[in-house]
Parts: C-alpha cells; sequence; structure tokens
C-alpha cells in the first residue's frame, strides 16, 4: 500500500494533467497521504449529510447534486476554483459512499482537464467504517 502511495504521488508530480478516463479512486490512506501533501479535499454532499454524519477533518464543503439529482457544473466548478486558484493543485471529492463523487469526478475530469480530479473509495462509510476521524461541520457550504 505504500508503494502505490508514493506511486501515485510521483506520477501526479510527473503528470500535468489526468482525463476523466484517469479518475483516481482513493482508499483512505492513500486519501490521508494526499491530503498530508496538500490535496483539496471536498464533501460533495448535502448539508443535512454533513450535520447528520459530520465530515472528515479538513473538507470544505460544496454540494455538487441538488435533492432531485441535479447540478449546475459552471457554479460548482466556479466555487470550487476559488477555494483552489491553482490547478496543480489536486482535488479529491467525498460523498457518502463513493458513487456520487465518482460521477462527480467524472464530469469535473472531462470538462477541466487541467485539474487533477480523485475520489474517496467507499466515501464517508468506508472512511467511519475503518474507524477515522469525523468532525462536526463549522457551516454549511464553504
Amino acid at each position: 500500500m505504500k508503494w502505490r502511495i508514493l506511486s501515485l504521488l510521483f506520477i501526479w508530480s510527473l503528470t500535468p494533467c489526468l482525463s476523466a478516463a484517469d479518475l483516481v479512486t482513493l482508499n483512505p490512506e492513500e486519501f490521508k497521504a494526499m491530503a498530508a501533501h496538500g490535496a483539496l479535499i471536498v464533501d460533495i454532499r448535502s448539508s443535512e449529510e454533513w450535520q447528520k454524519t459530520g465530515t472528515i477533518p479538513g473538507s470544505h464543503l460544496l454540494t455538487f447534486y441538488d435533492a432531485n439529482g441535479r447540478y449546475e457544473l459552471g457554479k460548482f466548478m466556479s466555487d470550487l476554483a476559488k477555494m483552489a486558484p491553482d490547478s496543480s493543485i489536486p482535488v479529491v471529492l467525498v460523498c457518502r459512499s463513493g458513487n456520487r463523487s465518482e460521477k462527480a469526478g467524472q464530469i469535473l475530469a472531462s470538462q477541466w482537464p487541467d485539474r487533477r480530479i480523485l475520489h474517496l473509495g467507499g466515501g464517508l462509510q468506508r472512511w467511519v467504517m475503518e474507524k477515522h476521524p469525523v468532525v462536526s461541520p463549522a457551516s454549511g457550504k464553504s
């Protein structure tokens, strides 16, 4: 596992961008390594979900899908760019189970080829199941 983390970090340092086909799924240990190396962690769930289950420490809260499963890609990308104006900063998406973050990641990677987009496989459920910490969200959306 340590080798995969080091390999991912090395490849990202040499690769200026990844395509949608290259969306990478991280396990919690890889996720923690990416966060420690300055990746932007974005929890794309709803404010109700943040309040109900808590969030991963250091996460930025920015809902992607509305209650009907729709999204405003332009607004989301604009808000995300304000959080990480440097396109070399990897963006790691988090949702409840990993399904929404994977779909959103594929959409973002296809529309934003200069960004490295990743997601936490298994989402917050896996994070909690593996006994990693969560915190109460500071406030609603970032």
